[in-house]
């Protein structure tokens, strides 16, 4: 049995360092304008959940078209409730960013509880879109104001910089374990895998 969890897990972590490995490429991280048509994309996209119908599609810049990892969050009241993120992307980034409000309101991570329809048409939007991924043996590797990934098993979860005060590398590694429902501590486990990354965030 314990040849087959690791070998499990070793199946698991291949994939992870994959995808790791694609988002390593030359692509540079999207421009301020470029952001804005995102940010524009996702409230269209909240806005047709707000009224129940189809959002609307958009004509994009060919960048737009790429594939690239991306994070979305949802505030209400200044106060993070629901986010949702893409991290091995293969999809477009911009009918991803369509496609994670849905997932936001469905399944908000950061919380049990979706949003209410009062909350929905009050909610502010945030994206991060995430660059270069860099594996960490511990929190020293991490540079200030990067974005942290673990990888523990079978979880995956992230934390951007904003999400603690200060940024600091130990602190959003102990959030990131307890919002995936670990143990805060355990990123210090040998068998949990850091990875790092910028994360240029754009907030309505």
């Amino acid at each position: 049995m314990g040849g087959l969890r690791a070998g499990i897990f070793s199946l698991f972590l291949s994939l992870f360092l994959a995808g790791a490995a694609w988002a390593q490429g030359d692509m540079p991280l999207l421009k301020g304008p470029e952001k804005k048509v995102l940010l524009l994309i996702a409230r269209e996209a909240l806005n047709a959940a707000l009224e129940n119908r189809p959002s609307r599609e958009a004509r994009v810049d060919p960048r737009l078209a790429a594939s690239q990892p991306v994070v979305l969050s949802l505030y209400v009241d200044g106060k993070l409730r629901a986010r949702a993120w893409r991290i091995k992307n293969l999809q477009p980034v911009y009918t991803t960013v369509r496609d994670l409000v849905q997932t936001a309101l469905n399944e908000p991570k950061v919380s049990d509880q979706p949003l209410s329809h009062e909350e929905m048409a009050k909610a502010k939007i945030s994206l991060a879109v995430l660059g270069r991924y860099t594996q960490a043996k511990d929190e020293t590797e991490v540079p200030p104001r990067s974005a942290v990934i673990i990888y523990n098993g079978f979880t995956e979860w992230l934390a951007l910089p904003g999400d603690v005060p200060g940024g600091k590398a130990a602190d959003l590694l102990s959030l990131a374990c307890g919002q995936a429902g670990l143990r805060p501590q355990v990123w210090l486990l040998p068998s949990t895998t850091i990875f790092y990354t910028p994360a240029e965030e754009l907030k309505e």
